[in-house]
């Protein structure tokens, strides 16, 4: 009798396998007709695997031996640069305040930053985390308004922030907002 039993056992086992495998099968069937059909006709998707990736690819293979903030320098121009300099002027334990959207693109002006958003706080904190960012409009809610430690000035703009004079050439800078004392014996 335990022979018969085994080989139930392996029959069972054998069909329960066979619908596991007919099951996860479907399945993929059914994900691949709806990645195929709904998100791949969808103009972001074609934008990020036809355009985007292959452009991206491209650089990689002309540039194999550039660093990763010249990569970002190249993609992104001006705005990168610009949050580079604030990352490399800045304590990580910095809050800092930050430009918004009218100080980056002065009305009736031809701004510098060519289509990106370094105005967007939240894409720039990716570049400068583990600062922190305080924009103007913010300063009544945030917990960090007291605490700001550098002011970023951006076309000139953020200069008046400071309790010190700075020159009109100053128009791309992080500055502190405390001068340091100078120990004079």
């Amino acid at each position: 009798m335990t022979s018969d039993n085994h080989k139930k056992e392996n029959k069972r086992s054998f069909f329960d396998y066979f619908i596991w495998v007919c099951k996860n099968g479907v399945a993929a069937l059914i994900c691949w007709f709806l990645i195929s059909h709904f998100v791949f006709k969808q103009p972001g998707y074609q934008w990020i695997t036809q355009g985007m990736l292959k452009q991206n690819m491209e650089l990689i293979k002309q540039y194999p031996k550039l660093t990763t903030d010249q990569k970002y320098e190249m993609k992104l121009g001006t705005s990168y640069a610009y949050l580079k300099f604030i990352r490399e002027q800045t304590p990580p334990n910095a809050i800092i305040l930050y430009p918004e959207r009218n100080d980056f693109f002065p009305p009736g002006t031809e701004s510098q930053f060519k289509g990106q958003e370094p105005y967007n706080k939240v894409w720039a904190t990716r570049f400068l985390f583990p600062r922190k960012l305080v924009t103007p409009s913010e300063l009544k809610d945030s917990p960090y308004a007291g605490q700001i430690t550098h002011v970023a000035i951006v076309n000139g703009r953020g200069r008046d922030r400071l309790n010190y004079p700075v020159p009109e050439e100053y128009q791309f800078a992080v500055l502190p907002v405390n001068l340091p004392t100078q120990n004079q014996n």
